[in-house]
């Protein structure tokens, strides 16, 4: 499935096509709101069954067990996520730094985070921001852009 791309040239205030454009615009932010609520949700439910599934096999003491099914074959696997680098994670790990090099080693946590906050690049964009949505009203699809 393929959806429409906006114009690549911002269009003039009094441009005839401006008021579909915000009503597009509506439309995908509210339907793309829609889906990554129904995403999280779909995921909470999924972990759910998962932890449901694997405390059953290990209570059986089948771990290792293979489950096939029609759509495919499945089984229980380890997998190893990264902790984010959150400046409370650097700050942790400078902490653990300084102190394995000594007694002696001065504890430069503080100076370093200080400069990264200060040293830190921003980027900004202009958006558009819904100020007083309605809840959970999806507006009409657009016209004339799937034809």
């Amino acid at each position: 499935m393929s959806f429409p791309t906006a114009p690549a040239s911002a269009p003039a205030p009094n441009d005839a096509e401006f008021p579909t454009w915000v009503r597009n615009w509506l439309h995908y932010d509210t339907l793309a709101g829609g889906l990554y609520k129904q995403a999280i949700n779909a995921r909470k439910v999924r972990e759910d069954y998962e932890h449901r599934i694997l405390d059953s096999l290990t209570r059986r003491g089948l771990t290792n067990a293979i489950l096939q099914l029609k759509q495919g074959k499945f089984q229980a696997a380890e997998e190893t996520h990264q902790v984010p680098m959150s400046y409370a994670n650097i700050e942790a790990l400078l902490h653990l730094y300084f102190k394995a090099k000594g007694a002696g080693a001065r504890d430069e946590t503080a100076d370093i985070l200080a400069f990264f906050k200060q040293h830190r690049k921003m980027t900004r964009t202009t958006r558009l921001r819904r100020i007083d949505a309605p809840e959970d009203k999806l507006p009409p699809p657009p016209q004339g852009l799937l034809e």
